[in-house]
């Protein structure tokens, strides 16, 4: 009756927060994306598409390295839906709100949590889920024996098929098991010896290298990654273990290790979006990365321009991420499109939870703002402004095409 239950709960309040989300958004299709209430997180649809299509094109090339994005950069069904049927052949969630987001998406079939799902709590909620969606087929990650037999105990009780994948540390000492080691071996043969457990591979994924700057220095520390990766996949196959999943890469890295041939999935998430942070990078060339377009922005409103070499707009903490640094400033040019300024000449500052300052030179463009103007803003790091916000506007030539709520954010649950 208890299990009954948590389903039952699970599906009333899932919808409700989508409703509640959706009106919370105050515009419509239809509608002028200039004119609507701010701060609002945007989604410029021609550069969405044309980040949708470069992924697969990229990955031409390399037909042994499938396409599993990333759904914690957006935490949405519809953009699931988009980045399936632009090739993807499954995805991936990092929290549990997110998987019980996404399985709205009408292809969803193939989703691995690439997380470990560890309490009472968090695992009742995952069978309670997998009841809900008897046609998904779900992973998640382990890195502990204990946390095994628990999946495995549960399985059991809920004739329950659920997939296994083994994080492995291949050099960001978060989570993992040694490389090779005798944890990787005894959790491999535990996971395929169980009538309800699938042993599908190795979790591979070093995140802090997707911002690594120099492409030498990448390339050298994701060569690593592949070496551990390597020595993994052949200790578990000596020890009488199929191993014929390597999955991991994100946006930064996703080129360098489909050249390297052992991964065969990648992970990229931030590609759809992408942020201030990753055009800090340099590609092979030693020029700035530039693979992908800004297709999300923040709309902001100019509440204040009483001195001429400042504005102050209504997104502080509250409307974006300043964890990777501050967001670049785009204005909205007379043909109806929008430009990046250069970084000099508009400077975000922090003016606390509910305000930016905008520190603008004397040639600005933004010297002409009147209050009352919109400005945009392009995040520092896309995935955890998405989470600020319960909604985000997909719009194209000025105009709201799609609003979406976020059913997938909040702190990790």
């Amino acid at each position: 009756r208890n299990f009954r239950s948590i389903v039952a709960a699970s599906r009333v309040s899932r919808t409700m927060a989508t409703v509640q989300r959706i009106v919370s958004a105050k515009c419509k299709v239809g509608d002028d994306v200039r004119k609507i209430d701010t701060p609002t997180l945007l989604v410029e649809m021609k550069a969405l598409e044309a980040n949708l299509a470069k992924m697969a094109q990229t990955l031409q090339p390399f037909p042994h390295l499938k396409l599993r994005p990333h759904a914690k950069a957006h935490k949405t069904a519809f953009l699931t839906e988009l980045q399936l049927q632009s090739g993807a052949m499954g995805i991936c969630c990092q929290k549990l709100d997110e998987v019980e987001a996404i399985a709205a998406a009408p292809s969803i079939r193939d989703v691995l949590l690439t997380n470990e799902v560890v309490g009472t709590a968090k695992l009742n909620r995952l069978f309670a889920m997998l009841k809900v969606h008897p046609n998904l087929q779900l992973s998640v990650l382990v890195d502990d024996v204990d946390n095994l037999k628990d999946l495995e105990t549960l399985c059991q009780k809920h004739d329950q098929k659920l997939g296994i994948f083994i994080e492995v540390n291949v050099g960001q000492n978060r989570c993992g098991v040694e490389a090779g080691g005798p944890i990787l071996i005894s959790l491999a043969k535990q996971a395929s010896a169980s009538d309800y457990l699938i042993f599908k591979g190795l979790q591979c994924y070093q995140g802090a290298l997707q911002h690594v700057r120099d492409y030498k220095d990448k390339t050298a520390a994701v060569t690593e990654v592949v070496r551990l990766s390597t020595v993994s996949k052949l200790a578990v196959e000596a020890a009488g273990v199929d191993c014929p999943i390597i999955t991991g890469c994100g946006t930064g890295t996703y080129m360098i290790e489909a050249s390297l041939g052992v991964h065969t999935e990648c992970q990229p998430g931030s590609y759809v979006f992408m942020d201030v942070d990753y055009g800090k990078n340099y590609d092979e060339q030693g020029q700035p990365f530039s693979a992908f377009n800004s297709s999300l922005f923040v709309l902001t409103t100019v509440m204040s321009h009483a001195t001429k070499g400042r504005l102050v707009v209504d997104a502080g903490m509250k409307a974006v991420s300043l964890d990777s640094g501050p967001p670049r400033v785009a204005v909205w040019t007379l043909d109806n499109h929008c430009r990046i300024l250069p970084e000099h000449e508009a400077v975000y500052v922090c003016g606390g939870d509910e305000h930016g300052i905008l520190e603008v030179v004397p040639d600005s463009a933004l010297r002409e703002c009147k209050v009352g103007d919109t400005v945009l803003l392009i995040p520092g790091h896309c995935d955890p402004t998405t989470n600020l916000y319960d909604f985000m506007v997909f719009y194209r030539d000025m105009t709201v095409e799609h609003v979406e709520a976020i059913n997938g954010r909040g702190p990790g649950y």
